[in-house]
């Protein structure tokens, strides 16, 4: 299940911590965390509204990170050295360790990494026939983190950590092919495969940070959970618009002579969150479940702005600024609170069921600014959702024997809507029978049923 368009339809999670972002804009998308050290990765399938709320119709995937120790020292290294076929090579390297500071009671776990992805497109001046930027697509990540363990009692532990993670990529992975049966006016130069024509280099960055409090404390037969955290990120990038703009107002992406409209594109995302929950800690026990509470307030601001003066003389528009296209800003700011609860029953040694269900407020606002040549006159726009979301879910699993299980689940996903921004001069709304873009679309849901079984043969 996926979307161009509003909030995520899959959780991506760092521990505890929620930090997939909305789609703004074509250029958003979340944040891919590349940690060095990890513990494990949860692929989690299907609606996870129960427990992992809105925004998680698809699946949700948790990076696990390693938990300091307070007992035992350890290490971790890797290197790596890749060639790349037409292209330039790629190196990693990553370090991560940790131990007691204080035996007993105050540990921690620190990393660090950094990993070269060379490139292998070439981006080239057609105009004067020459190789502009040889393999510009090479990509650079750098990743931090240290988290500290105090072991106040036996029971009850307090956990910080900071992760920072960046990532600059030099130049656009895309590479040209001219249509067949056109003109081809740079003489064959992209009829090998591996190169563009951009007049500019398109880099990006994407940046952030995750500082979270970790609190675990052991009650004897339950468990009580507090996750703290603060999420920001930055993604930059520059998007190069000189033969796009052509190809549109003056048929022709082609120019002439070399000509460059950069776009400049920002979006900033800045979540809190908080989650408190109670499970319980005997596994082996008839009933297990987990109840909590979560809290999360997420505001995100995207902006672009297409700068291309050129065009505003060829097509004999007033120069001004030269932009002919600004975005600043679209913005949203989204706040959820939800108590949530799931418990697993054994009805028999054989036979269990899972009962969960979440019951959610969200609060949606967004707010959207344009302005340019393309627009026309400026035009501004804003929306506000409330809703009341309800997300179930039932599972029953059947146990023949060691080797044989059956099982069926149903579950319930749901994302929140979002605001429609207004549009401009160029835009025809007769044929659809409106006079507007209304203002605001609404939240959509996904019913999911699955029967199927688990089995191990021929001696596993």
């Amino acid at each position: 299940i996926d979307s161009t368009a509003g909030a995520a339809t899959t959780g991506i999670y760092i521990d505890y911590t929620p930090i997939q972002s909305r789609h703004l804009s074509f250029g958003t998308f979340s944040a891919y965390p590349q940690l060095f050290d990890i513990d494990r990765v949860e692929v989690l399938r299907g609606p996870q509204g129960t427990l992992f709320g809105s925004g998680s119709e698809g699946g949700t995937v948790r990076f696990i990170t390693p938990e300091p120790s307070v007992s035992d020292y350890s290490a971790y290294g890797r290197s790596e050295f890749a060639a790349t076929a037409h292209g330039d090579p790629s190196e990693e390297i990553g370090l991560a360790g940790g131990g007691p500071l204080v035996d007993g009671s105050l540990g921690f776990r620190a990393s660090v990494s950094y990993r070269h992805e060379g490139g292998y497109v070439d981006r080239i001046d057609w105009h004067t026939q020459s190789v502009a930027d040889a393999d510009s697509n090479a990509n650079t990540t750098k990743t931090a983190r240290l988290a500290v363990k105090w072991a106040a009692s036996d029971n009850l532990t307090i956990t910080p950590s900071l992760y920072y993670q960046t990532r600059h990529v030099d130049d656009s992975s895309s590479w040209w092919d001219i249509r067949p049966g056109t003109v081809d006016p740079t003489q064959g130069q992209f009829d090998a495969t591996l190169r563009n024509g951009n007049e500019i280099a398109q880099p990006s960055t994407d940046q952030f940070t995750l500082s979270a409090v970790k609190i675990d404390w052991n009650l004897g037969s339950l468990r009580l959970v507090s996750s703290t955290s603060y999420f920001k990120r930055r993604q930059s990038a520059i998007t190069d618009y000189s033969a796009v703009d052509r190809a549109i107002f003056l048929g022709d992406p082609y120019p002439a002579a070399a000509v460059q409209a950069p776009g400049s594109w920002a979006d900033d995302q800045e979540n809190w969150t908080q989650e408190l929950r109670l499970e319980s800690a005997d596994a082996a026990a008839r009933v297990n479940w987990t109840t909590g509470v979560f809290y999360q307030h997420a505001k995100e601001n995207t902006i672009e702005n297409v700068y291309d003066p050129g065009l505003l003389g060829d097509i004999g528009l007033p120069v001004g600024d030269g932009y002919i296209y600004k975005q600043d800003p679209f913005s949203s700011l989204d706040k959820q609170i939800a108590l949530f609860g799931q418990a697993d029953v054994k009805i028999t040694d054989r036979f269990k069921v899972t009962l969960g269900l979440r019951v959610s407020k969200a609060d949606f606002v967004g707010q959207a600014n344009y302005s340019g040549f393309v627009v026309g006159p400026p035009v501004s726009s804003s929306a506000s959702i409330t809703e009341h979301p309800v997300t179930p879910k039932i599972g029953f699993n059947y146990q023949f024997d060691a080797d044989n299980l059956l099982y069926a689940t149903v579950a319930k996903g749901y994302r929140i809507g979002g605001a429609n921004p207004a549009i401009g001069q160029f835009c025809d709304f007769t044929p659809y029978g409106l006079t507007g873009v209304p203002p605001q679309y609404s939240s959509d849901s996904v019913w999911s049923y699955e029967l199927g079984t688990k089995n191990t043969f021929d001696d596993r």
